[in-house]
């Protein structure tokens, strides 16, 4: 029977929180817990949010973290222990509506020290997968796949698009970049415009610790 431990059916406007927790004194317990002790197959979600078609204007989930002495809380906290082989095991968006917003949407007012995006392999394992892959489909697509804007920052400009450390002998063919086209293609692949007066090189090659390199800085076949 649906609801059959607990169903709320509303036939009126409610305009007042329908759960409301007041924690008002340390707590080390969960508020909400779901653990399934004798380990068996559930096929069910533990959360199930259904918008309806009406035209509404909440968030389903809005977390606020406000300021605190130590700030160390965290919104949302994952820990996989399994060889997950869902995809979108960790998050899943799957859109058929043409949506004119953006999908994950960051904004930063304050001053931050902090990266957006980290990913670390702590533990040296040997990986295969991309970071970051993408497939733009066959649809006449013409958005960019990598847009960077470097706003002018007045006093200091010292941002930098790309940087990359590389430490290991990499023998890797393209290891710092690859570019493979098999089409027809009609348009510059490199294209710098530069439209005021620059001092610094547009490339530049320096063996700054003099190291006797045999390989060709560039080469033509």
């Amino acid at each position: 029977q649906p609801g059959f431990l607990l169903e709320a059916n509303l036939t009126r406007a409610a305009t007042y929180t329908m759960i409301d927790i007041y924690l008002q004194a340390p707590t080390t317990g969960d508020v909400f817990n779901f653990d399934s002790t004798n380990n068996s197959a559930f096929t069910g979600n533990v959360i199930d949010i259904d918008t309806g078609t009406g035209n509404s204007t909440s968030n389903l989930i809005d977390l606020f973290i406000e300021d605190s002495a130590n700030d160390d809380v965290q919104a949302m906290v994952v820990v996989a222990d399994g060889a997950l082989d869902q995809a979108g095991w960790l998050i899943h968006a799957s859109s058929t509506g043409a949506w004119t917003s953006n999908a994950v949407n960051f904004i930063a007012s304050g001053a931050h020290t902090g990266e957006v995006f980290s990913f670390d392999n702590t533990g040296d394992a040997a990986w295969t997968g991309n970071i970051l892959d993408l497939d733009t489909g066959t649809g006449a697509a013409t958005g960019n796949l990598l847009d960077l804007n470097i706003e002018d920052a007045s006093s200091a400009d010292d941002v930098q698009a790309i940087v990359i450390n590389a430490a290991g002998a990499l023998d890797q063919a393209g290891f710092l970049l690859e570019a493979n086209v098999t089409g027809a293609a009609t348009a510059t692949m490199i294209d710098i415009d530069v439209q005021a007066a620059t001092t610094g090189d547009v490339f530049n090659f320096d063996s700054t610790n003099n190291s006797a390199f045999t390989g060709n800085v560039i080469d033509i076949d």
